[in-house]
């Protein structure tokens, strides 16, 4: 409407252009602008302007990382009225606080929210999450064993441990032992592996200890007899054998002609072994008889003499 310009504004603002224009224009530019407009006739009117310059929002974001895999991820958003959530894998949200849950690995990343105001202001805030792989656990023992050996459990991949198991069974180190194990030890053990970012996963090991055979001598007739008698001694049903006998012996059954003590370790077929109690056997020597003559053994007809056996 004129043809000269004399701008004034806040902050001394001065320009002498039908349209001005201020970049990157803050909030300490909101006010009344005035314009002088001059023509030809060098007559002159002055306009005037209100101007605002909202803020924009000051969003506050945040989350519970670092978390462990499998875990719920939280995103947190304030300081706005509207929200939009972007960030690795393609991921979106339109909620101020939106969850992953079950977050793995990949969610690790970037997250940028841009936040709008009731003035369709916006402003993009970031956050930086971590997702921590859980340990891999690699859990095992020297199972199966015979009940009185030791039970070693092991276990790796971390860098704290807790075990559980039978018996009200715990331990706190990573390859704990059972000494003088017993059947009752035999079962499911846990244990709990963390690492240093405080990830925990739970390994489990099946253990047998197997009872020891408990093998006794049956005597197939009398432990007592008369020389030149004999007895089978019977061990019963095993894997494997061992009398001691002079020398050893390794069947199931052997037979006896002369006087000692017998006992006999056995083998099952889990390689546990036990012994027997042992068994006496007693041989009685034979008698030798002698005849003495109470008289001459050489006489006539008629005569005799007395033949005495002893007693």
């Amino acid at each position: 409407g004129g043809t000269t310009y004399s701008w004034t504004g806040p902050n001394s603002y001065s320009a002498s252009v039908s349209s001005p224009s201020i970049a990157n224009a803050t909030v300490a530019a909101t006010g009344m602008y005035s314009v002088n407009v001059g023509d030809a006739n060098n007559c002159q009117t002055t306009g005037t302007v209100n101007v605002t310059v909202n803020a924009n929002p000051v969003p506050v974001v945040g989350s519970n990382s670092p978390i462990c895999a499998g875990n719920t991820l939280n995103l947190t958003a304030s300081g706005g009225t509207t929200y939009s959530w972007t960030g690795p894998n393609s991921y979106s949200a339109s909620a101020s606080s939106p969850s992953i849950a079950n977050a793995t690995v990949a969610a690790t990343g970037m997250y940028s929210v841009n936040v709008g105001d009731a003035n369709n202001c916006h402003t993009t805030g970031t956050v930086n999450v971590t997702v921590n792989a859980n340990p891999v656990p690699v859990v095992g023992s020297n199972s199966p064993i015979c009940a009185g050996s030791t039970l070693n459990l092991t276990a790796s991949g971390g860098t704290t441990y807790s075990w559980t198991g039978p018996n009200s069974y715990s331990a706190s180190v990573s390859s704990p032992s059972i000494t003088n194990a017993t059947v009752a030890a035999t079962g499911m053990y846990s244990v709990n592996v963390g690492d240093a970012n405080n990830c925990h996963t739970t390994g489990t090991v099946n253990v047998t200890v197997n009872a020891n055979p408990v093998p006794a001598i049956f005597p197939l007739g009398p432990t007592a007899f008369c020389s030149g008698g004999s007895v089978l001694l019977d061990g019963g049903s095993y894997d494997s054998y061992q009398w001691n006998t002079s020398p050893t012996q390794s069947s199931s059954s052997i037979v006896v002609s002369e006087s000692s003590t017998f006992d006999l370790q056995v083998w099952d077929n889990n390689g546990c072994t036990g012994t027997s109690a042992p068994i006496t056997i007693t041989v009685y020597p034979n008698p030798t008889p002698s005849i003495s003559s109470m008289g001459p053994t050489s006489f006539c007809a008629g005569g005799s003499v007395l033949l005495d056996g002893g007693s």
